[in-house]
């Protein structure tokens, strides 16, 4: 079993194996060589002699090592399951294993022979009163801490090795072709559930940043034809599935890469972050790359894992990767650190630094630093209250007149997604009624907004909420269908947006958008159900219901979009109830 153990010693090349088999070939003989999976394994299986080893049977590996295990306790006694204290015993462990809590500490779909032995071990020490709860959860989440430990320990050991021509072993290894296998995986920590292409790409230009830092006076070469997709997935313990990936805007059918288990991603992130400090340069130089891609299933995995990366290491994370993105010239940039700001703010030992630095900025910031503290307060984590940052998105969006209004209000628009809209939908009232011609300034394009936003632009990936199953309508008309408490407040600020001057015109405008929501293009109903909720509450007037008789009646002459008249009739009788509508009304729109 090739296991180097110095600095210098490498693992056989193909050249030794030939050798080898050449020498077991003269006595008649052959060997098996056994290749765990580390930082070893990939050259070695790329091989002409490589074979990949599938896995073997989880819950069979456990279930003979466990009872094994409890044999030895109880003797064989029972053997047969007949009752008795061993047989007492497996049907405890069959529930234990079951167990969420274990299943989620365990965090691998499958398990190895040597991980099965620890994990029966672990089984039987707590069925036997040796290991206590905590105890057991803690060994079984060390199963994927170990295996990560593996595939880093010694990665670049042939580095080290002694140039050629002191007559002992030459260096033998590029060091892309070294460090590929590692970049791999720390690519799928990042950015799994992605595209395969999105993590191949991402790893390999991983390679060329691990292979400059370590040999910076040499030009990386990667040959153009040497990978293995499927000896990648298998050594990395990671898998392939048919998925849904976004190309502007329309879900299309792509190849997308998981790890075998939900545990690992973690166990690779702190490995890589908290026992290998020189990596995290490179690391940092191409998590700064992604945060340029315009894909959002690459720039987004990117700044969560920068964002877990900073927990391990607030200080430097900020300093390496939050601080210099927030403050770059390109959106992008800023978008990633502020998402990664709220990935933080997401635990409970961070979430204060993360509102000091947010308040901060929104206070003392420069423009730079402002937009990005608007974007982290969107996701409602980065601010101790509601009314917190609210309040710190209206310090953003009123300064300098009103310069980042644009910002702050998109800002305002993603809270509307949280269960406290109601509040949001308050301080807007509150806003329209101010003194100051900001802030009105500030409501009139929030709620404007609001009618030209999508579900899908705002809502995070929340299966199973109303609204995700409304991700095509307008958030307006979609929150009108889903919180029928909230219509009166909804109608109100958009009735607020179309009677006042210096917004009525794109109001205007944005309610014939909500109009013509109401069915598709092939005239199946679509927001219907929403604007039914709300039209009535903007007509409540003789003046409105002129208003919208006047709009429907240009919907209908639009050269390039005319209005079907059944279509505008249907429109008309959703927004004026049947006691309210006059006969000359009632002559025009049926």
């Amino acid at each position: 079993k090739p296991a180097p153990g110095r600095p210098g010693e490498l693992p056989p090349d193909g050249m030794d194996l030939d050798q080898l088999a050449s020498a077991l070939a003269e006595q008649g003989s052959y060997a098996v060589l056994v290749v765990s999976v580390g930082s070893a394994a990939n050259p070695l299986l790329a091989g002409r002699y490589g074979q990949l080893c599938p896995p073997a049977p989880t819950r069979e590996l456990v279930d003979v090592r466990l009872r094994e295990r409890l044999e030895e306790e109880h003797g064989d006694q029972d053997a047969d399951g007949a009752g008795g204290p061993l047989a007492g015993l497996l049907e405890r462990a069959a529930r234990l294993r079951a167990d969420p809590e274990v299943t989620e500490a365990v965090g691998l779909d499958d398990l190895r022979p040597a991980e099965a032995e620890l994990f029966a071990s672990l089984l039987a020490g707590h069925l036997l009163g040796t290991l206590g709860r905590e105890e057991l959860l803690a060994g079984c989440r060390g199963l994927a801490a170990v295996q990560a430990y593996a595939w880093f320990a010694g990665v670049d050991r042939a580095l080290a090795a002694p140039p050629p021509g002191d007559d002992r072993t030459p260096v033998r290894s590029g060091t892309a072709a070294l460090f590929h296998p590692v970049a791999f995986r720390i690519a799928l920590a990042v950015l799994g559930g992605a595209s395969y292409s999105a993590v191949s790409a991402a790893a390999h230009l991983l390679t060329w940043e691990l292979s400059v830092q370590s040999d910076p006076d040499s030009t990386p070469a990667r040959p153009l034809f040497c990978d293995d997709p499927e000896a990648d997935l298998a050594l990395s313990r990671a898998r392939s599935a048919t998925g849904a990936v976004d190309v502007a805007g329309v879900e299309v059918a792509g190849r997308l890469v998981f790890y075998r288990g939900g545990a690992l991603p973690a166990a690779v992130l702190a490995e890589l972050w908290d026992r290998h400090f020189p990596v995290r340069a490179p690391v940092v130089r191409w998590l700064r790359l992604l945060a340029d891609d315009p894909r959002p299933q690459v720039s987004m995995r990117a700044a969560v894992a920068a964002g877990e990366l900073s927990v391990r290491d607030f200080e430097h994370g900020y300093a390496e990767l939050v601080r210099p993105l927030a403050d770059a010239p390109t959106p992008r940039r800023r978008m990633f650190a502020a998402a990664a700001l709220d990935q933080a703010a997401g635990h409970a030992s961070h979430r204060k630094a993360v509102r000091k630095v947010v308040d901060d900025w929104s206070r003392f910031g420069t423009p730079s630093l402002r937009w990005t503290a608007a974007m982290a307060l969107g996701y409602g984590r980065s601010a101790d209250s509601m009314d917190d940052t609210l309040d710190a998105l209206a310090r953003i969006g009123i300064r300098d007149d009103g310069k980042q209004a644009a910002v702050a209000s998109q800002n305002v628009v993603r809270l509307l997604t949280h269960p406290e809209s109601a509040a949001v939908l308050r301080r807007l009232a509150e806003w329209t009624a101010h003194r100051a011609e900001e802030y009105q300034d500030l409501a009139l394009v929030t709620i404007v907004r609001l009618a030209l936003t999508d579900v899908d632009e705002v809502l995070d990936d929340e299966p199973g909420t109303p609204l995700g199953d409304r991700g095509d309508w307008p958030l307006l008309v979609a929150l009108a269908a889903t919180r029928p408490e909230l219509t009166g407040r909804l109608a109100d600020l958009f009735w607020t947006a179309l009677n006042t001057t210096r917004s009525r015109d794109v109001a205007f405008d944005a309610l014939e958008t909500l109009l013509r929501s109401a069915f598709r293009k092939d005239g199946r109903p679509w927001t219907r159900e929403g604007l039914a909720a709300l039209l009535p509450a903007l007509v409540a007037e003789e003046h409105d219901r002129r208003r919208m008789d006047w709009l429907l009646r240009r919907m209908m002459r639009d050269q390039d979009r005319p209005l079907p008249e059944e279509q505008a009739r249907a429109l008309w009788r959703l927004a004026v109830p049947a006691g309210q509508r006059r006969s000359d009304e009632e002559e025009n729109h049926g």
